[in-house]
């Protein structure tokens, strides 16, 4: 996962877990980890990039808790 903060907003990408190690805890525990260090960029307000016909990806963000914002085409959580 890659996260990165362009001064005014976090922003989450490539979250990538291996198939076989799927629903393990790995994938929300690098999306938290990624979070603290936004947190502790200044970051309130973080987006994750990801497509919204991807339904595999579309469920496990919405259950870390990143609704989807059609208005930006991201999915967003307040920190």
């Amino acid at each position: 996962m890659i996260a990165a903060w362009d001064g005014w907003r976090g922003n989450l990408y490539r979250l990538a877990v291996r198939e076989g190690h799927r629903r393990e805890g790995i994938g929300i525990t690098l999306t938290r980890a990624g979070e603290e260090y936004l947190r502790g960029c200044g970051v309130r307000r973080v987006t994750a990039l990801v497509a919204f016909e991807d339904e595999a990806a579309g469920a496990f963000w919405e259950s870390a808790g990143y609704p989807q914002d059609r208005d930006i085409g991201r999915r967003v959580r307040n920190l």
